[in-house]
């Protein structure tokens, strides 16, 4: 494989999502340094290897934020994708659980972000994920819900301080069907099959897809979107 002339940085690169962008992005030549609190056995694409790095990362740590990006050195790609689901009667929520899935979910995210400004390329493309919930809300996952909006919030004023061809985007999956989901689809998988026009649930691959593009000279032109990526699920 040709010597990288790129470098991606992903966060929750371990991850589902995370897993299948990293695949993606190395196909493409692209040195990928993949920031997660773990390490996922999931294989490389072949001959891949010599530009994949698995770097420990806890998002609530500003110095392991500051170590990913000294490793990675000047960053083409910015892939902010760590995050948790976590699910709680708002009546019942623990101040506790809010904190942890902000400061994980929305504080993690603005303290990459901000730290990786010095090391962002002059065309660097930086994406974060979000979720359908940011815009409709989730019952039972009111903390987890408001760090996703807070997401779009971050990127829209962002995009003003970003200089350049510099640009920042954000990708909202609907329901899809990974490890993460799989209480709620138990729960309410009818109901939500009912209210998805195309019938089933996305897969981690169709998103990985979409932040691929983004990551891309072909999405050049693309500055503070929301790119849903839901079958048709806005409502239900």
């Amino acid at each position: 494989m040709a010597t990288a002339t790129r470098t991606a940085v992903v966060t929750g690169g371990e991850g589902s999502i995370g897993r299948e962008l990293v695949a993606l992005l190395l196909a493409r030549g692209i040195r990928v340094l993949s920031a997660d609190r773990q390490r996922s056995d999931a294989a490389l694409p072949a001959g891949a290897a010599d530009l994949y790095s698995y770097l420990p990362y806890d998002a609530q740590d500003a110095a392991s934020a500051e170590a990913v990006l000294a490793a990675a050195g000047p960053v083409d790609y910015l892939v902010l994708a760590a995050g948790i689901y976590p699910e709680s009667p708002l009546a019942a929520m623990a101040d506790e659980d809010w904190r942890r899935t902000i400061d994980i979910n929305l504080s993690g995210s603005y303290t990459l972000l901000q730290r990786a400004l010095p090391s962002l390329t002059e065309d660097a493309s930086v994406v974060l994920l979000a979720s359908i919930a940011g815009v409709r809300g989730s019952r039972h996952h009111a903390h987890y819900a408001a760090s996703k909006a807070g997401l779009l919030g971050l990127a829209r004023s962002a995009m003003w301080e970003l200089g350049g061809s510099r640009r920042i985007n954000v990708v909202s999956p609907g329901i899809i069907n990974n490890a993460m989901t799989a209480d709620l689809r138990g729960a309410a998988g009818e109901r939500i099959l009912a209210n998805t026009p195309m019938g089933r649930y996305g897969t981690p691959r169709e998103v990985a897809a979409v932040l691929d593009f983004l990551c891309s000279e072909a999405s050049a032109f693309i500055q503070g979107e929301n790119i849903n990526v839901n079958g048709g699920f806005h409502v239900g």
